[in-house]
């Protein structure tokens, strides 16, 4: 009697693991090559969608196919398909032929798809060996997976020592708090961009806004720049008082090399086609109660994000509904006036709500406006760096200056306030675009100090 055995373990040939390593295996890569540069749990998130994905398309599989080897089989190609989509059109995007590029989006999409398609209808119509199949993509993905596993655990490792010795270092602010501080209000307006570039590109005089402020004892940074392009960014680095040096880019650098690309190039994740009237109450919703917190009694600290100006464009100059564009964007005239118009709008509400804070608060809060950074402006993107910064800093002689940056927002108010003893930073502004965000051309401010 002749008795055949495989050299391979069963389990191989008869648990279809491969969609579940080949889902992984690009984000741990990706997370392996760019360690270094992002924290190991930025790579938490992509993971977690990825197996929860895989695990739902693998039942649906199931369920047409009928056989679950057949349905990891056709979910592994899909999976091949989805993550070198990416890759594919970075190599080919640039082939063209007397000026006509060959492989953009429309056309590299039907060519994957129709390829893809093809191969899962082999794959549907045609006898193949499963448990062949299974065994030796269970094996490739496993050892696909062993390399950026290894550089993942072997930096973990090498880096707890430092993150210890990082972790001792790190000074905590002991904020002198006195019986009864202020509070402080960090008031953020979307888009809103420095007065030189609403008269000069938008033909909006803002000086009456800006001038009540000032009556008001506002101090206004005339010549102030954003420390970044993007509203991410600029948060990030304003909230925490400091430049960003490495911003978690890894999930960026994921949806550029996957099929996600081609939604991601479509459109930024964007707020532009959002409900025109959903967005219109929230923002209402958030004007009415900014005005009316007094009632907590407990020092505060209220911070409120505006999109506004920044589209969509829902509200006319007086506040009321418009008709939003079908993108929202300042390139186009019409864009132009939308956004002037909402200036407008949110102007006239700042100078509503301002003096009822000031009226509604025991002892005289600080109150920053500010914007994340300016508007887009075809002819001169850097100019989207000129953003609006106002300061109400009562009793006390702050050192705001006119060309201050929101990176020294708080290091101003913790010195002034809170007895910390925190130095300036310089004002640098780093430029970039939504294409490449994390490539920053620092950007000099030309702007003439008003005396």
């Amino acid at each position: 009697m002749n008795l055949k055995t495989s050299s391979k373990p069963a389990w191989l040939q008869h648990f279809p693991l491969h969609p579940f390593l080949f889902a992984v295996y690009p984000v741990l890569a990706l997370l392996a090559f760019n360690i270094s540069e992002v924290d190991l749990s930025s790579g938490l998130r992509p993971v977690t969608v990825a197996l929860v994905v895989v695990g739902f398309l693998a039942f649906i599989l199931r369920l047409v196919h009928r056989d679950w080897r057949r349905a990891a089989l056709s979910l592994t190609i899909i999976l091949i398909l989805f993550y070198s989509y990416g890759h594919i059109y970075i190599l080919l995007k640039g082939v063209n032929v007397d000026g006509f590029y060959l492989f953009r989006h429309r056309t590299l999409i039907l060519i994957w798809v129709g390829g893809g398609f093809l191969i899962l209808w082999q794959v549907w119509r045609k006898p193949i060996n499963l448990a062949t199949a299974t065994s030796m993509l269970n094996v490739v993905g496993l050892f696909l997976l062993i390399l950026p596993s290894f550089q993942l655990i072997s930096f973990f490792l090498q880096s707890r020592a430092s993150q210890a010795q990082a972790a001792q270092n790190t000074q905590t602010l002991d904020l002198e708090v006195g019986n009864e501080p202020p509070d402080i209000y960090y008031i953020i307006l979307d888009g809103y961009g420095r007065a030189d570039v609403l008269k000069d590109e938008y033909g909006y005089d803002n000086s009456d806004f800006l001038n009540t402020l000032r009556d008001w004892g506002f101090c206004v940074a005339d010549c102030s720049q954003s420390n970044y392009a993007q509203m991410q960014m600029s948060l990030a680095s304003s909230l925490n008082f400091n430049y960003i040096d490495a911003l978690n880019e890894f999930e960026h650098l994921l949806m550029e090399t996957t099929l996600a690309r081609l939604v991601q190039d479509e459109n930024r994740f964007g707020i532009q086609n959002a409900d025109s009237e959903l967005f219109r109450e929230r923002t209402l919703f958030a004007l009415d109660k900014l005005g009316k917190l007094s009632y907590i009694k407990e020092p505060k600290f209220v911070f409120v994000h505006l999109i506004v100006p920044h589209p969509p464009f829902v509200f006319g100059p007086t506040g009321g509904p418009v008709e939003p564009a079908a993108v929202g964007t300042t390139k186009t005239r019409r864009g132009a006036r939308q956004y002037r118009d909402q200036a407008i709008y949110i102007s006239n509400r700042m100078m509503e709500i301002v003096p009822k804070i000031i009226a509604g608060s025991t002892r005289p809060p600080i109150i920053v406006i500010q914007g994340d950074h300016g508007p887009t402006i075809p002819s001169s993107p850097q100019q989207r760096m000129r953003n609006l910064n106002v300061y109400y800093l009562p009793e006390a002689n702050a050192p705001i200056y006119s060309t201050i940056t929101p990176v020294n927002t708080f290091r101003i108010i913790f010195n002034t306030y809170f007895g910390q003893y925190l130095p300036l930073l310089e004002d640098v502004s780093y430029y970039s675009i939504y294409d490449n965000p994390f490539s920053f051309k620092p950007v000099s401010n030309s702007c003439k100090v008003r005396q």
